[in-house]
């Protein structure tokens, strides 16, 4: 018997909401069955475990939040794009994914995907002082993001608007060309 073709968007919506709401642990076989209404076989008909339905997530997530990083790019400026793509506070593109990071931490297959995707972040970049000043922008945005996503904001009125000012400031004042993406030094031996 063939799957109605919604069923695993249902699947993906149920465990997104089960992660969210309750956490990766709360993500079994059969509370998924539940909570997206389709059987326990079509869960398994779609993912044949668990471990495949994390590894199926994150690497949808990441994915979708590297389309958000390119789609946001205004006038070449992949970078400033990345940076206000991270500060964006509307749950959705990413959280999933970091949700999900210390359940992919301990599967080596999904973890290499997740290495995989960083490392290609950085690889055109020459590590001058143009790019560390890149790099540790990024760190406060990712790090605002991680803050933001475990409610460890300080009780402060409107910091997170004063912390997306203070970072957008920053952004304006890299140095010269430091925001475009980084022309590639590699070059291709003949053959």
């Amino acid at each position: 018997m063939s799957r109605p073709p919604h069923a695993r968007r249902r699947i993906v919506e149920g465990a997104r909401q089960l992660v969210r709401t309750r956490g990766a642990a709360a993500l079994t076989l059969n509370a998924l069955a539940s909570s997206s209404g389709v059987s326990r076989s079509a869960v398994l008909y779609h993912w044949p475990s668990r471990r495949a339905l994390i590894q199926g997530l994150v690497e949808e997530d990441l994915q979708a939040w590297e389309r958000h990083c390119r789609e946001s790019v205004i006038g070449g400026d992949a970078f400033a794009a990345r940076i206000q793509a991270s500060l964006d506070p509307r749950d959705g593109v990413g959280t999933l994914a970091a949700c999900l990071l210390e359940e992919a931490r301990n599967d080596p297959s999904t973890w290499d995907l997740v290495l995989r995707l960083d490392r290609d972040r950085f690889r055109d970049w020459h590590w001058d002082d143009a790019d560390v000043a890149r790099y540790v922008l990024l760190l406060a945005t990712e790090g605002a993001f991680w803050r933001r996503l475990h409610g460890l904001s300080p009780q402060v009125p409107d910091i997170e608007g004063r912390v997306q000012a203070r970072i957008a400031r920053w952004l304006r004042e890299l140095p010269s060309g430091a925001c475009r993406a980084p022309t590639p030094t590699r070059t291709h031996a003949s053959a």
